[in-house]
């Protein structure tokens, strides 16, 4: 983005008030128990897993088919769950152990590592070049996120042919949030006495998405590009399109300031990312080598910090049936906020106004902090499976498969990701299977926003077909 244009917003909006912008609305985010209902678990691990899923009945699954148009509320924890295979798996024909046994030789868990020195050590020379060009209170910050952040990298040194090129090299993207340096935006607030100069609108938009409506113009963009705000009958919004536009231009400045006669930086932009890549050919094999510091390539995205919004607020209270989050955890999540991303639902009427709600540091923090060996070992082996059944296919991301992969994690006991991997990856891939067969991927903070509802039938009948594949046969293709 603009940084000189995003440091005056940052001063018109407050930036002062930017580490405790949240603590006047900490009651939007209680309900009047502030309870977290879960179960727990005493028993052995296969005893759980059969006692947790051969109760399922008829009366608690509902009818597979999308909500209204009238509905608020899609309720997950009433989802009909899959059974999770404890010793056989007749759809597979293999013994569950077996499996867990193959997935432990292919894919060790000491490969998938808990922390990752390079993004850390790239994120902290962007957050230093920040500060040397601007002082301690630089205008945005950055903020490392997706796989690379959460350690769900497939091993570069995975190959299915001995000599070939490691599965896991194209996949070493650094993803990052360039995130404003300002008070976090929240939604109205009838309650305080202080004018709001930013307010977060998320209603007659598609779930997941808002707006960024000016409510003090006359402040916010004082001295500022006027094409900052667009006008939709004559209220002011945030142009998300600048700041798509602004942040290429940022990338390109770093690029140049990069490039020298070993390194060559070129800069692209597919959508709100950014990419910033170094095509020295030295400088890749370094990477793929392992013994580079040197990212060869980051995604960047532009950022503005927002308090916890309260269509979000059913991810707090909704029912678990294990332990996986405390209260605690859950509490310091939502009280860290989240932000919103220049990205439109592309079915809007106004593009160019719109904004997604981003978890993305909320998933780090799940990633880091709950998130087991075993777990994690398991979704990098569905991320390999999918990448050698799907390579090329735009149908079903990685962040699908991540989406249920959270759900699952919250509904099967911990034990049972150690104790039976194959049947907790088969269990994960019943629920994807489901999800999609539903025509309705819930997003894991707000299941009120199908993240498949760009599909047409066509491509659901094709992706019943490819995850039915995988399910029957998902030891072969790896």
């Amino acid at each position: 983005m603009d940084e000189s244009n995003g440091n005056k917003i940052n001063d018109n909006i407050g930036i002062s008030d930017r580490n405790n912008g949240g603590q006047n609305d900490e009651k939007d985010n209680k309900d009047d128990t502030g309870e977290v209902y879960a179960c727990s678990f005493d028993m052995d691990c296969v005893a759980k897993c059969e006692l947790e899923y051969e109760g399922i009945n008829d009366k608690k699954v509902q009818e597979n088919r999308p909500p209204s148009t009238k509905d608020t509320k899609r309720d997950v924890d009433r989802e009909a769950s899959p059974t999770l295979p404890v010793e056989w798996d007749n759809t597979a024909d293999i013994p569950t152990l077996h499996f867990s046994f193959i997935v432990n030789l292919l894919l060790p868990k000491h490969l998938i590592s808990k922390r990752h020195p390079k993004v850390e050590q790239e994120i902290d020379k962007l957050n230093t070049r920040g500060r040397q060009q601007y002082g301690e209170d630089p205008p945005s910050k950055y903020i490392a996120v997706g796989s690379s952040a959460e350690c769900y990298e497939i091993p570069r040194m995975i190959s299915k042919e001995p000599l070939k090129m490691p599965i896991g090299v194209q996949h070493s993207d650094i993803d990052v949030l360039v995130a404003w340096n300002s008070r976090r935006i929240r939604e109205l607030d009838l309650q305080t006495s202080d004018k709001q100069k930013v307010v977060l609108e998320i209603e007659d938009v598609h779930p997941g998405y808002c707006r960024l409506f000016i409510n003090d113009p006359e402040s916010v963009l004082r001295g500022v590009d006027p094409s900052t705000a667009i006008w939709v009958e004559k209220r002011g919004f945030f142009n998300a399109k600048k700041v798509r536009d602004d942040i290429k231009t940022l990338m390109d400045q770093i690029g140049f300031e990069q490039s020298t006669d070993i390194s060559k930086f070129i800069v692209d932009q597919k959508g709100p990312a950014v990419g910033l890549e170094d095509i020295t050919a030295r400088t890749l094999k370094l990477f793929q080598s392992s013994t580079s510091l040197q990212h060869p390539r980051q995604e960047m995205v532009a950022a503005l910090p927002i308090l916890w919004p309260k269509i979000a607020n059913n991810w707090m209270f909704r029912q678990r049936t294990n332990n996986w989050l405390s209260d605690t955890l859950i509490k310091s999540i939502v009280d860290e906020g989240c932000h919103v991303v220049p990205v439109s639902h592309r079915h809007t009427k106004h593009p160019d106004i719109e904004w997604r709600l981003s978890f993305a540091t909320s998933e780090v923090r799940l990633a880091k902090d709950v998130v087991t060996d075993d777990q994690r070992q398991c979704y990098v082996y569905l991320k390999l499976l999918r990448q050698v059944k799907m390579k090329g296919l735009d149908l079903l991301s990685s962040y699908h498969m991540k989406t249920a992969f959270l759900y699952s994690c919250e509904r099967l006991p911990t034990e049972c990701w150690h104790e039976i991997q194959g049947g907790c990856i088969l269990y994960v891939l019943d629920t994807l299977i489901a999800f999609v067969k539903d025509r309705w991927l819930p997003s894991y903070f707000i299941p009120e926003n199908n993240l498949l509802d760009h599909l047409t039938e066509d491509e659901f009948n094709h992706l019943d077909i490819l995850l039915a594949s995988i399910r029957t046969d998902p030891i072969s293709p790896v």
